[in-house]
């Protein structure tokens, strides 16, 4: 803030300063107006000839005046209104228009830098923008497309039992996928602004984390998946229903990824005022490239989306950690399984 302001004193000095040598130069023209009307009055008193010597002065004067004004609108208006005509194709959804980068007024060029990145950044966002409601829309497509289709089956009086309910189960699963998906956009859309925590308390974490857990029982235990748990009693202040989401994601991610008769292992600790949970799985692991993107909107590892899952649980974990300002990593190594760390300020 201070910075800014003494930008803008810097500019209303050099102003200031112009202003003042249009002032000082029109006063030494009138200076020598005055003194050679009153010398000719001395020696000879004519009103004609004062009144053209008086003219040729004005008329300089005037010349003058005009060159500094030239001169003082092309170096300082000039500039803003580039600027202005800059922020009108802005406004109209151009994101391309640039400004030079260089020039030969300090403050100007630092003004057209700020500009560009400001340009630069609603370009990313637009982007981003585009790419969110380009992939909700292709989530959305799958599954109803997908129960338009059974249901238009259904309508088949000649199918039998088996098929039906067949038919059926695929519905529900689309269903449940739909009501999945609209319920992690309208959550991430609730906290995506969100820059602080309200309503925190203090709370057993490992408690927590053993609840979560084990309403994931069945996915578990359909899986014959073995644990390896290691939860000493921890108490953390914090949003509880916030940080519920980051470890249901994390097991269910776990889980989906692990083979039958995987293993997974779960660890808590307390160390230099902070927190750690870590979970590892021997599952199918990822490589380098799907680990850079993996906390990004819609991403799926597997880019033919046969796996559950819409890509937002992950998007979801980094922001609620950003929001608790904990931190969250990865690592992982195909066929290998993955290992994700939390951290959280103790």
């Amino acid at each position: 803030m201070i910075g800014k302001r003494k930008k803008s004193l810097k500019m209303w000095f050099y102003f200031t300063l112009i202003v003042l040598g249009i002032l000082v130069v029109s006063f030494f023209i009138m200076v020598a107006l005055v003194y050679i009307f009153y010398r000719s009055s001395l020696e000879n008193f004519n009103p004609a000839v004062s009144k053209y010597l008086v003219i040729p002065f004005l008329l300089t004067g005037i010349v003058v005046g005009t060159v500094i004004s030239i001169f003082v609108s092309k170096r300082f208006l000039s500039p803003i209104d580039r600027i202005n005509r800059a922020f009108a194709k802005v406004s109209k959804g151009d994101f391309k228009v640039r400004l030079p980068k260089e020039s030969k007024i300090k403050e100007i060029a630092e003004m057209n830098r700020s500009f560009n990145s400001m340009v630069m950044e609603l370009s990313n966002i637009e982007t981003l923008r585009s790419d969110f409601i380009t992939n909700v829309s292709h989530e959305f497509k799958t599954p109803i497309a997908a129960i338009d289709g059974y249901a238009t089956l259904l309508e088949n009086p000649d199918i039998s039992e088996s098929e039906r309910t067949q038919y059926t189960e695929k519905i529900l699963s689309n269903s449940k996928k739909l009501v999945s998906l609209s319920e992690n956009i309208l959550y991430l859309s609730k906290i995506e602004n969100r820059n602080f925590i309200d309503e925190t308390a203090p709370y057993r974490l490992d408690e927590q984390i053993r609840k979560e857990l084990l309403l994931l029982e069945p996915m578990w235990s359909k899986k014959n998946i073995d644990f390896d748990i290691s939860l000493p009693k921890i108490t953390y202040v914090g949003n509880e229903s916030l940080l519920r989401h980051v470890w249901h994601n994390l097991f269910t991610n776990a889980i989906k990824y692990s083979g039958e008769g995987g293993k997974i292992k779960i660890s808590l600790f307390a160390k230099d005022k902070k927190i750690v949970f870590s979970i590892s799985d021997n599952g199918v692991g990822m490589s380098e490239d799907v680990k850079k993107h993996i906390f990004e909107k819609f991403y799926q590892g597997d880019t033919a989306r046969k796996s559950e899952g819409n890509g937002l649980g992950l998007t979801m974990v980094k922001r609620i950690l950003d929001i608790e300002g904990g931190e969250i990593s990865v690592e992982s190594e195909p066929g290998k399984g993955s290992e994700f760390t939390v951290i959280l300020p103790n």
